[in-house]
């Protein structure tokens, strides 16, 4: 495959090369401008350097590719990671899409036309990077913001992983696995159930006790998030007090009440973001960014300029204050992709004074991990690369599935594609999870313009995208169902499935994990129906297995590699599988979704099997002897009576179910 290679100039005069894939690690002469490429340890990743001559203004550095778009698909990653992830026909154009592109033709029985391209950023230290796709061409561009390079000066630009052979899955897991080690990121094992309060609502003790409700005594952290909202005029005011018609008693005292029931709290605020309509505005015009063009990132929205020490000192006290003395334990940054880029003008990018708009946010960033703390959980939205290893979680859901059905444009229909997009945007995006980031999903609602079974698709993409458990709107008005969904869900148990087929068109129907540390293989397969009538679905595997519905806790079949499994409309169905074991082994519990896969371990060894488990009592243990084979069976050091249990055929073996 060949690649080429442009150097832009700031008034637009470019100069190009073209190289061979196994050739691209070379250095090019290009508008006096030494680009020079190499390959890192990592195999299939790339860095670049680039060192000018002469004093020159340089707008970019591209690389592009060439591939036939026909009968071929693309994966759109968003232009954030909150929006909208989705695969395409590769004959649509993509604008702009941030930190990934993906594309692939499957077509094996025509000579040449099979083909993969995976393309991924793994650094975002100081440049503003982006892919731009149209069909037939996508192209990775380095803003380099027309700046005046001076001779000689040596630039080192963003890592990016390149790679033709790998199919999508294994490439993402690699892209995260070196910006993991890059960012020298160690897994947050913090795992939240947490309730997002709507814009301009007040946070009251009837919402706690309704969450605590939803909680039904599951040992789970819960949280509350408060929206941004609270802040007198609006999120973008630059007013850091309270609304006192919502906090007639201040916000620090509603606060403290969380945390006094035992809830983490979390407040919504948008740095270094202010609005036209703040009484703010005119006096903070010398905090704009410095292009002085005065053009708003959204709606009208202006990032103002992160290296103002003005800007800083605000930001920082407001931090710590909230974490001091609001006892916020969670911190949510809300549309830091904004700081970045602007909607209004085709994604253009927001150019500062002072140095390269990446490297500027970050320091930025950095500051206010450092005044919240080590212990904040610190949640961001609208960016993903730039604050790996600074965040510790990520909003994956642009648009909260609440605010669509409350819409009074929104039918149900409409509401049925924000849960859709909601879904597929989990399921791309899960290899960020226990790598990168623990992700905040889509937001479960009691609305009912929402179906139970959409409901029901929503919890269980949440509950094994390997993330944090959310929930919005009025808690107290989950109908009986749903609670039971919720309660199944809970506490969140860190397990994060990947689309089978990450280039399914047009959309992910399939996803699986295999769970580690068991005695017997072990894998959870999610079955989605997006369609409007039933499906069966064939679930394949390459031995003898036992298959559980998961969320009923009741067994589908066994002693087959496969099972066909029905689908209502706009649901999914959680499939365990246990490979048939030749020795006594624990096969599943009923005390939530996870199914044992979570809080249960088990081991044979000696002729015994040994279970140790934190499920609470009740629970159901549902345990497999191959007939012939003989032996103790302890449960948490308590040797079981297995001829007084009940007892269950199957083929070659019985189920023993022992009653915590």
């Amino acid at each position: 495959m060949d690649i080429e290679i442009k150097v832009t100039k700031s008034y637009g005069q470019s100069q190009s090369a073209v190289s061979s894939f196994t050739r691209f690690s070379d250095a090019y002469l290009l508008m006096d401008t030494v680009v020079d490429i190499r390959e890192t340890a990592v195999d299939g990743e790339y860095v670049i350097y680039i060192q000018p001559v002469n004093d020159i203004a340089l707008r970019s550095v591209e690389l592009s590719f060439e591939f036939d778009p026909a009968g071929a698909y693309i994966y759109n990653n968003g232009a954030s990671a909150s929006d909208n992830a989705a695969v395409m026909a590769a004959d649509i154009p993509l604008p702009f899409s941030r930190d990934v592109f993906m594309a692939a033709n499957y077509d094996f029985d025509t000579e040449g036309k099979a083909f993969v391209l995976n393309l991924g950023f793994t650094s975002f230290e100081r440049f503003f990077t982006y892919f731009t796709y149209v069909p037939g061409r996508v192209t990775a561009v380095y803003n380099l913001e027309n700046r005046l390079i001076s001779a000689g000066t040596i630039l080192r630009l963003e890592n990016i992983m390149i790679d033709d052979t790998f199919c999508a899955g294994l490439f993402l897991e690699s892209l995260s696995e070196s910006i993991t080690r890059k960012q020298k990121i160690k897994r947050n094992d913090t795992s939240l159930f947490a309730w997002h309060s709507g814009s301009g609502s007040a946070v009251h003790d009837g919402d706690i006790k309704a969450l605590e409700r939803l909680a039904e005594g599951k040992d789970v952290c819960k949280a509350i998030l408060i929206d941004g909202g609270w802040q007198t005029g609006g999120e973008y005011s630059c007013i850091l007090e309270p609304e006192r018609e919502l906090y007639p008693d201040g916000i620090d005292a509603v606060l403290q009440s969380l945390a006094d029931n035992g809830f983490k709290a979390g407040i919504t605020y948008a740095p270094a973001l202010i609005s036209e309509e703040s009484p703010k505005f005119k006096d903070y015009n010398y905090r704009l960014y410095s292009d002085r063009n005065y053009i708003p990132s959204f709606e009208n929205v202006y990032p103002m300029n992160p290296a103002s020490q003005d800007v800083q000192t605000e930001t920082f006290g407001f931090i710590k204050n909230a974490v001091s003395n609001w006892n916020a334990g969670i911190l949510k940054l809300d549309h830091l992709g904004a700081l970045l880029r602007r909607d209004a003008s085709s994604f253009s990018p927001v150019v500062y004074q002072r140095d390269y708009s990446v490297g500027l946010l970050r320091r930025f960033l950095k500051g206010i991990r450092n005044a919240a703390g080590p212990d904040t959980f610190m949640l961001v939205s609208g960016l993903f690369g730039e604050c790996a290893g600074i965040a510790d979680g990520i909003t994956l859901s642009e648009e909260r599935i609440d605010e669509a059905a409350a819409s009074n444009i929104a039918d149900g229909a409409g509401t049925w594609n924000a849960v859709r997009a909601a879904i597929l945007n989990m399921l791309y995006k899960s290899f960020y999870n226990y790598t990168v980031y623990r992700s905040f999903g889509a937001e479960l609602t009691a609305s009912d313009k929402i179906s139970d079974d959409e409901f029901q698709m929503l919890a269980v993409t949440s509950a094994f995208c390997g993330g944090n458990v959310l929930t919005a709107g009025d808690a107290d008005k989950f109908n009986e169902f749903r609670r039971s969904i919720i309660s199944k869900i809970l506490p969140p148990g860190g397990i994060s499935v990947r689309p089978l087929d990450h280039m399914e068109y047009p959309c992910c129907t399939h996803a699986s994990c295999i769970v580690p540390d068991k005695s017997v293989r072990t894998e959870i397969h999610l079955l989605y129906n997006f369609d409007d009538f039933d499906d069966t679905r064939i679930l394949k595997v390459s031995e003898p297995s036992v298959f559980v519905d998961m969320l009923s806790g009741k067994l589908i079949s066994s002693g087959r590699a496969y099972v066909s499994v029905n689908i209502r409309p706009h649901s999914a169905v959680p499939v365990l599988v246990k490979y048939m074991p030749e020795y006594p082994a624990l096969l599943w519990t009923n005390d939530n979704v996870y199914c044992g896969c979570v809080n249960t371990s088990d081991l044979f060894f000696s002729d015994t099997l040994i279970i140790t488990s934190d499920a609470p009592k009740g629970t159901e243990f549902n345990i497999y002897v191959p007939y012939g084979r003989s032996g103790d069976v302890f449960v948490n050091e308590k040797k079981l009576r297995l001829d007084l249990l009940k007892v269950t055929d199957l083929g070659e073996g019985s189920i023993f179910t022992y009653v915590q």
